[in-house]
């Protein structure tokens, strides 16, 4: 059983690292377009990551919970059961919030025409910042929880 619990964390700790990894760097891969055609590309490319990211997410919560079910101890600590009432608050204000307005900007991009980015794209992507940093602080204070186990 040590085994699998083992291979669990493992599994787990990649998880995290795939599932986090394209959350912390998509703004600075759409904020380093200058143009419409490489803003076009860069959402490509964030799109991608976050399929990634959605299985990383995906497997962190089944893992999470075979390890609790493993080692009971966990459900009776306070950083197991905040961990995971975070990554709940995390992915569905990921999905409501912070999904639905990236799918505003990409269609907003789709639709246009000139070379230019939009005024309404720099408009709605700022407004975008503190949703998205409230996201990742969401995510750093689950990792903290998850290295530091106070």
């Amino acid at each position: 059983m040590n085994q699998i619990y083992t291979l669990l964390v493992g599994i787990h700790i990649f998880a995290a690292i795939l599932g986090a990894g394209p959350l912390l760097l998509s703004n600075v891969i759409l904020k380093s377009a200058k143009d419409l055609s490489e803003l076009k590309y860069a959402h490509q490319g964030v799109e991608k990551l976050n399929k990634a990211a959605t299985i990383g997410w995906i497997t962190l919560l089944p893992t999470g919970l075979l390890m609790g079910w493993i080692n009971p101890s966990l459900f009776r600590m306070l950083w197991f059961d905040t961990s995971i009432a975070l990554f709940v608050v995390f992915s569905l204000y990921s999905e409501v919030v912070i999904g639905s307005k990236m799918k505003t900007l990409h269609e907003l991009i789709k639709s246009c025409e000139s070379e230019e980015i939009p005024q309404q794209y720099k408009t709605l992507s700022s407004k975008l910042i503190p949703y998205d940093w409230f996201g990742k602080l969401l995510v750093v204070a689950i990792i903290l929880l998850m290295v530091f186990k106070p």
